[in-house]
């Protein structure tokens, strides 16, 4: 009888998922998300009275930050090419997403929601900025295991020519920066294992993930690492 009258007295605020997040809220804010793309006319009056209309299309977001304000946490932050941005609760990705192309450092959001999530992935592909940008689902309160997806994996005793050809399609990095790059696999199988070791240390990230068309060559990088 008691259960049953929890129940019945129970509101929207007592529904908490695993991860800490209030059931109505993560439904809420993925809803907003899954609607924003088919939403122009409420992006350009959120825009427009939020944060004045100033940051590039490319990078719109649903909060209250402007580009002046945004351009003085940079000027704090000194950040680098080679430095982690972390953006929690980073929704969409907007000003995550325009403070690693600013800066050149390498961006590592969370946010609870898929639906944010998604498009944050979908939109790092967009503007260019997919092989320095992650994205994971977690919350605060939680512990986050962060993911890496590594764009390419090559295995050569020439690691500075791999990275000279790759900046064909990346110009927006450096030899440097795509050989510092956790998503960027290039270099001997010792090199590569010590660099996924330095990634975990330096960043936590939990596991790494490759595209299909790399299984092939990161298997003897698995190998190595496993001992085997």
């Amino acid at each position: 009888m008691n259960e049953i009258a929890d129940e019945a007295t129970a509101g929207p605020l007592d529904d908490v998922t695993d991860s800490g997040v209030f059931r109505a809220v993560l439904d809420g804010y993925d809803a907003v998300y899954d609607a924003l793309p088919n939403s122009r006319v409420f992006t350009e009056i959120w825009a427009t009275n939020a944060y004045g209309a100033d940051f590039p299309d490319d990078f719109a977001h649903i909060g209250f930050l402007t580009v002046d304000e945004g351009r003085h946490l940079l000027q704090l932050l000194r950040l680098g090419g080679n430095d982690v941005l972390v953006d929690v609760a980073c929704g969409a990705g907007g000003p995550g997403l325009w403070a690693a192309q600013q800066t050149g450092a390498t961006l590592i959001g969370v946010d609870p929601s898929a639906a944010g999530l998604a498009a944050a992935r979908q939109r790092a592909e967009h503007v260019g900025l997919a092989s320095r940008a992650t994205f994971q689902q977690g919350t605060f309160g939680r512990d986050v295991e962060l993911q890496a997806l590594v764009q390419r994996v090559i295995v050569t005793d020439d690691p500075r020519g791999a990275a000279e050809r790759a900046r064909e399609s990346l110009p927006e990095l450096s030899v440097e920066d795509i050989l510092a790059s956790p998503y960027l696999w290039i270099g001997t199988l010792e090199s590569i294992c010590e660099g996924v070791f330095a990634a975990r240390e330096c960043w936590g990230f939990s596991y790494f993930t490759v595209f299909d068309d790399s299984i092939e060559t990161v298997t003897p990088v698995v190998n190595r690492l496993a001992g085997t």
